[in-house]
């Protein structure tokens, strides 16, 4: 659960900025910036794997996304 968490929040990271640059929070300028920034995420690696969104795609996770990591000398490692 952590994980999605932390997923969750740098996404807003992200997109909560792009909706300030269009309106103010609430407005549907705001709303549709917020929508915008999420739509076009590129290869943005989150725990859960490699984000990739579209307008008409919002899952964003493919096979080609998922990668594996293990815990080696108290450190994150990609395993290849």
């Amino acid at each position: 659960m952590a994980a999605h968490l932390a997923d969750c929040t740098t996404l807003l990271e992200l997109a909560v900025p792009a909706g300030l640059k269009r309106g103010q929070p609430g407005s549907q300028e705001f709303k549709d910036g917020i929508r915008d920034a999420l739509e076009n995420v590129k290869s943005l690696y989150l725990n859960n794997g490699l984000l990739t969104n579209s307008p008409t795609e919002h899952a964003g996770y493919d096979p080609s996304g998922q990668f594996v990591m293990t815990v080696r000398d108290g450190a994150f490692h990609l395993v290849k």
